[in-house]
């Protein structure tokens, strides 16, 4: 899905849901074939809770 040899300056962004029994983003990483240290950078999102749900809806327009 995703080149093993990108061309420099290439990113990509990708967003996921944790699986069962994954072991925060590692699972993600395996399955994308980007375990190697440095192949890919990871961010823990928090769930928006109720007020940041509607805090979106009401932006959105």
């Amino acid at each position: 899905m995703l080149p093993l040899d990108p061309p420099p300056g290439l990113r990509i962004v990708a967003s996921a849901r944790l699986l069962a029994d994954d072991d925060g983003s590692k699972g993600w990483l395996r399955r994308l074939g980007r375990e190697r240290r440095g192949a890919a950078a990871t961010m823990l999102v928090p769930l928006l809770d109720r007020d940041g749900i509607k805090d979106v809806i009401e932006r959105m327009g």
